[in-house]
């Protein structure tokens, strides 16, 4: 279970069901065939109407993938999903609905727009160039427990676009 949804369930007093979304493929309210915001606003009866305590969206800040789990501005909506100021209609209505609000902020993948990312991620381009793919910063070695082999733990840059 996400860590953040477990916290979502402990803050209430009975079992809370929660209604997880991709705003990209809900509800489409402007006809350009991308969900929206507006369009997840106009379907809370529906979400209510299922029982859902809280809506879990999947990440919603501006990012330059269709899935979002690249953020480049966390300060900002998706355009494709909609304005900040749609955000906080959705929420106010959703609070209306007595619908709480998860979102899936993502922290683990640093934007692309940071320049130390940015140099890390060069850095690991060069280095595939060169064929020396996978030799980053830190390696360990040790001796696996379970089968007794040894094993080397490297650095890759993960995050970063090859």
């Amino acid at each position: 279970m996400h860590a953040l949804m477990f916290f979502a369930l402990l803050q209430t007093t009975h079992p809370t069901v929660c209604y997880e979304v991709f705003v990209r493929s809900f509800y489409d309210s402007n006809g350009d065939g991308i969900g929206d915001l507006r369009g997840l606003t106009q379907k809370l009866d529906y979400i209510a109407g299922l029982g859902a305590a809280c809506v879990w969206l999947m990440p919603v800040a501006e990012s330059p993938s269709y899935h979002g789990y690249d953020v480049t501005d966390y300060d900002k909506i998706e355009p494709d999903y909609g304005t900040n100021d749609e955000f906080k209609a959705f929420v106010a209505a959703a609070h209306q609905h007595h619908i709480r609000v998860l979102v899936d902020l993502v922290r683990t993948t640093p934007p692309a727009s940071i320049p130390g990312f940015r140099k890390r991620c060069a850095t690991r381009r060069r280095r595939i160039a060169a064929g020396i793919a996978g030799l980053g910063r830190r390696a360990t070695t040790g001796t696996s427990h379970r089968s007794g082999t040894s094993t080397t733990s490297v650095y890759s840059g993960a995050g970063c676009r090859t």
